[in-house]
């Protein structure tokens, strides 16, 4: 009777650990897309600020071609390309705005990294047109295969570049942020590399950058998730996140993608 009982006591506490599990993935679940919140919020602003201006040069063109129209009976070929551009740039903000919405939808997919990257940082120097300049891009030339989700690269790229720029903030213009991606080689996978000449991290606050709702920034200015979200997302995609910092000097937070093996057909 007594091994009996042992054994659904067993079963009892098995079954207990896996459901704290699956609770335990749905609360990280849920801070990332409170992350991708509040990316989104920014973004929005940001948004809404370009879209002014793109409806401006909509009336403007408009009245060109009205203008034409009365004078000479004519269609003004000017205008008409200006209404044009001012379609591809709200089609443009449509997409970036899908993309950072979209989120857990997107599946897994066979990606040049580069793509999400170039995306974010279009997305960051839309979003701090004051520090846009800050922002330096190197990455290679020929596409870096990794099966990834888009968007979650996209808002792990986001949220690193954001807090190297905030860490920036206040530091004369010559401090830079550098988004860098290397090609795999013998020890590591893809490697994204994103550092600042910023105001570095403290001791005491190292060991806890990638807790939820940890931030060293003021009120109303974080959120606190933004590195657990990027410790998050590359946990699910197999990555692994290093970080190097020096206090005054600034950090650099590194991302090692697992190098995509070729199937012999691939290869061939």
């Amino acid at each position: 009777m007594g091994e009996v009982e042992a054994r659904v006591q067993l079963d009892t506490e098995r079954a207990e650990r896996q459901r704290l599990q699956r609770e335990l993935s749905r609360l990280r679940e849920q801070l990332v897309r409170t992350d991708r919140l509040a990316s989104l919020g920014t973004l929005l602003g940001a948004i809404a600020h370009d879209l002014g201006n793109i409806a401006g040069s909509y009336r403007l063109y408009m009245e060109v071609l009205e203008q034409d129209v009365a004078e000479q009976g004519l269609s003004s070929r000017q205008g008409l390309l200006g209404l044009a551009k001012v379609g591809d740039e709200i089609e443009r903000h449509a997409e970036n705005l899908s993309t950072l919405c979209r989120g857990q939808e997107d599946g897994v997919a066979l990606l040049d990294l580069r793509a999400p990257i170039e995306n974010a940082v279009a997305l960051v120097r839309r979003t701090r047109v004051s520090a846009a300049e800050r922002v330096l891009v190197q990455l290679p030339e020929a596409p870096l295969l990794v099966e990834v989700q888009g968007a979650r690269i996209e808002q792990l790229v986001l949220n690193l570049v954001l807090n190297a720029i905030d860490a920036c903030e206040g530091l004369p213009a010559d401090r830079s942020v550098r988004v860098m991606l290397d090609a795999a080689d013998e020890g590591h996978g893809h490697a994204l590399k994103i550092a600042d000449d910023g105001c570095g991290i403290a001791a005491e606050d190292f060991l806890r950058i990638f807790e939820p709702s940890y931030t060293t920034k003021p009120p109303h200015r974080g959120t606190g998730l933004g590195l657990f979200a990027v410790a998050q997302i590359a946990e699910t995609h197999g990555a692994t996140v290093q970080v190097v910092s020096e206090l005054g000097r600034g950090s650099e937070f590194r991302v090692f993608f697992p190098r995509r093996i070729e199937k012999p057909s691939e290869a061939s």
